[in-house]
């Protein structure tokens, strides 16, 4: 994903790159993500919408339109126990922003924000290896849902954070602004700061 550049593809293990068809030549592309059941369904996070193809980025469909001209989609989870399921993150100063949640690959999305500051500019999710439990790094901290993005409680308040991951046996890392990379080893639920 280009800035002002679209997606690009390489077939050659990244030796040479050519610019794939199909997307606005001047849209922002924030993150790219791969279904991992299917490799020809393509999710390209945009500036003003959320892109999908479903012949490995031969052509794309609009499938969540942000209407703004803003960092608006900035990346993408699939659940490890139903790939089919999919979030997505919205970073904007206008609405919608937040998480939104797809069970089609995809294909249809619904916002899944109870909890989350309407307000919170959200940069990252990811999904847990039980697959119920998801979090969103955020410009007000970490949120976690632990029903499939139904609800949200907050984290890791007052900590802006720009990405999230997660590991083994309750493992989340964050990536803040300012304090470096924050670490649980319970789920979320207490934070250490890591030294090295």
């Amino acid at each position: 994903g280009a800035f002002g550049g679209g997606v690009w593809r390489s077939t050659d293990g990244g030796a040479t790159w050519s610019r794939l068809p199909g997307l606005p030549a001047q849209e922002t592309v924030n993150a790219v993500a791969v279904s991992p059941t299917d490799s020809r369904t393509v999710l390209a996070a945009g500036f003003t919408a959320l892109w999908r193809s479903a012949d490995a980025g031969a052509t794309w469909k609009k499938v969540l339109d942000q209407k703004v001209q803003q960092p608006a989609m900035t990346g993408f989870a699939f659940d490890p126990t139903a790939p089919s399921t999919v979030y997505a993150s919205a970073d904007n100063d206008g609405f919608p922003t937040g998480v939104f949640k797809s069970t089609d690959s995809g294909a249809t999305w619904k916002p899944a924000n109870v909890g989350i500051n309407p307000n919170s500019r959200v940069r990252g999710v990811a999904v847990a290896r039980d697959g119920r439990t998801v979090f969103a790094a955020s410009e007000d901290g970490v949120y976690v849902s632990t029903d499939g993005g139904a609800t949200w409680t907050s984290a890791l308040p007052g900590k802006a954070a720009y990405s999230v991951a997660t590991g083994p046996d309750g493992l989340v890392l964050a990536g803040t602004n300012g304090d470096g990379v924050l670490r649980s080893t319970d789920g979320g639920n207490s934070w250490k700061e890591t030294t090295t």
